[in-house]
C-alpha cells in the first residue's frame, strides 16, 4: 500500500502540472481561434487552422517586448498595484506571479548554491538555497560570519523561511539549483535517491 501511495502521489505531481498547463493553453488557443478565426476566414476565403496558436505566440512575444521597455514596465507596475488591491484577485495573482518568478526566471540569479543545514533542530537536515548576498548589518550586529539560507516548503517552493546560519554550519552541496527545486516540489520523490558514503 505504501508503494501504491508513493506511485499515486508521484503520478499526481507529474499529471497535475502538465494537465493544468495543457488545459490553459488549449483554452487560450480555442478562445483566440474562435475570436479571430472567422475574421481571417473572411479575409483569406477559407478557414486557416492554427490561428489561435500563432496569435498566442505573437501575443506572448509582444508582451515580452512591451515588458522590457520603460513605458511597459511602468504600466505593468500600475496593473500589479491595482490587482493586489482586490481581495480574491490578489491571492491568485500573487501566487501565480511567485510561481512564474521561481520557475521561468533563472534561479541562479537569486541563489548562489544549494546547501544542507540542520533545521529545525540539531540532527534534522534540510536542503536550503544559499542566497547570492547576505546583509552586512546582520553580520555586524551579531558579530558573526552569517550566510543567508532560504528553506523552501514542499510542494510550494515559493513559500518558506529566510534564515541566517553561521557559515561553518552550512554544508555546500554539488546539487544544482534546478535539481534542488525539483526535489523540493516532488517531496523528495525525484532526484538522486542513492545514499552517498
Amino acid at each position: 500500500m505504501n508503494r501504491l501511495r508513493t506511485w499515486f502521489i508521484a503520478g499526481l505531481l507529474v499529471v497535475i502540472p502538465a494537465a493544468g498547463t495543457s488545459y490553459i493553453l488549449v483554452a487560450l488557443f480555442r478562445t483566440l481561434d474562435g475570436l479571430l478565426g472567422g475574421h481571417i476566414a473572411d479575409l483569406v476565403g477559407r478557414r486557416v487552422p492554427g490561428v489561435g496558436v500563432a496569435v498566442t505566440l505573437a501575443l506572448v512575444l509582444l508582451a515580452g517586448v512591451f515588458a522590457t521597455n520603460w513605458l511597459g514596465r511602468r504600466l505593468i507596475i500600475g496593473v500589479e498595484r491595482a490587482m493586489v488591491r482586490v481581495p480574491v484577485v490578489r491571492s491568485i495573482y500573487t501566487t501565480m506571479k511567485q510561481v512564474a518568478d521561481v520557475f521561468l526566471r533563472k534561479a541562479e540569479d537569486s541563489f548562489a548554491k544549494v546547501c544542507l543545514v540542520e533545521y529545525p533542530t540539531k540532527g534534522i537536515w534540510a536542503v536550503g538555497l544559499l542566497t547570492a548576498a547576505t546583509s552586512e548589518e546582520v553580520c555586524q550586529r551579531t558579530g558573526r560570519n552569517l550566510v543567508t539560507v532560504f528553506i523552501a516548503t514542499t510542494p510550494n517552493p515559493t513559500s518558506g523561511f529566510l534564515l541566517f546560519f553561521p557559515a561553518e554550519d552550512v554544508i555546500i552541496l554539488d546539487m544544482g539549483i534546478e535539481e534542488a527545486i525539483k526535489l523540493i516540489v516532488s517531496a523528495g520523490l525525484t532526484g538522486d535517491s542513492g545514499t552517498r558514503r
